[in-house]
């Protein structure tokens, strides 16, 4: 109402007074008439907004009718025998693989048992060195240098015998503790493959329960189907509807007021270019970015429907579809 007031004002100053004055009065117009048109661009934007929850909803609703069907037709002609086939050989291969990974755990335990055994073998045996090269250098306590040196050779030597075995035994506990983590990788792997098989075995009572539901269970699905083929049609009737409807009246009304902007703008292009320039971008801008939004949305709309137009699977009520990718209108 404010705009429609100051068009009102500005109309008679836009064509009496100076150029200045009148281009002046234009570009107020002009500003006055784009925000008429702008409550028509949101209105354009909020239909937007809702035709990609329908069309969210729609695809939703398609995704459910297909597979109802394609439930149903497995549940109508179902052959157990194939699928039931091919699980048990797949249960076979995991316990094959099962039985494989516990052997090489057993084998890596076995090996790590082994090592830490010789291990503890040669750390023995370097402590009972350490003990009797002690022995040994203790019976140089009341000998002279010279008596003593023998001993003190063999306490050497017994000293070298001892590290060597330290060293071995260090050698043999850390080639253990490499090969340790082999363990836990392959009990994973008896677990994983444990789950595995046990999801397969679940896959074949499911399937060995398909085989018996027959044409009940088809008969609920394809009524399911039915139910959510009504609903795909209202959903795209609503499509058409705001599609023809609401964004198009408000497109056609926000385009009057910006063509009308845009003529007000022109006026004021004699006494002020760049303003009457900077007017006619942002009123173009907007009805482009508003006719290019609407587009993405209709297209998006149309691809879509078009797998449901086509589909080989006739829907049970008539669907009235749009063709093509979508204008702005």
């Amino acid at each position: 109402r404010e705009y429609r007031e100051a068009i009102n004002i500005l109309r008679p100053i836009a064509s009496s007074g100076s150029d200045v004055q009148n281009a002046a009065a234009a570009l107020m117009m002009s500003r006055a008439e784009f925000g008429l048109a702008e409550p028509k661009l949101k209105v354009v934007t909020d239909i937007d907004a809702q035709l990609y929850a329908l069309v969210s909803a729609l695809r939703a609703e398609y995704t459910e009718w297909s597979s109802l069907n394609s439930l149903a037709e497995t549940a109508e002609s179902f052959d157990p025998a194939p699928e039931q086939a091919d699980i048990n050989t797949k249960i076979q291969e995991r316990e094959r693989a099962i039985a494989e990974a516990q052997q090489n755990a057993a084998a890596v335990k076995a090996r790590v048992a082994e090592l830490e055994a010789q291990a503890n073998e040669a750390s023995d045996q370097a402590a009972a060195l350490r003990v009797r090269e002690q022995e040994v250098r203790n019976q140089t306590a009341t000998l002279s240098a010279r008596d003593a040196l023998p001993f003190h050779e063999e306490a050497a030597s017994l000293r070298r015998e001892a590290d060597a075995f330290e060293v071995t035994a260090e050698t043999l506990q850390s080639q253990a503790e490499t090969i340790r983590p082999e363990i836990i990788d392959q009990d994973l792997e008896v677990e994983r493959l444990t789950q595995q098989r046990d999801l397969l075995v679940a896959s074949a009572q499911e399937v060995a329960a398909k085989a018996v539901e027959g044409r009940d269970e088809a008969a609920d699905l394809r009524e399911q189907a039915t139910q959510t083929a009504t609903r795909i049609n209202d959903l795209v009737q609503q499509l058409e509807s705001m599609r023809t409807g609401g964004a198009q009246t408000a497109i056609d009304e926000a385009k009057a007021s910006l063509e009308a902007a845009g003529s007000s703008a022109g006026r004021a292009r004699s006494a002020d270019r760049s303003g009457a320039q900077l007017a006619t971008g942002e009123i173009q801008q907007a009805m482009g970015t508003t006719l290019a939004a609407h587009a993405a949305t209709l297209r998006h709309a149309a691809t879509v429907l078009n797998p449901v137009s086509y589909t080989h699977l006739t829907l049970p009520t008539k669907i009235v579809l749009w063709g093509g990718g979508g204008g702005g209108g």
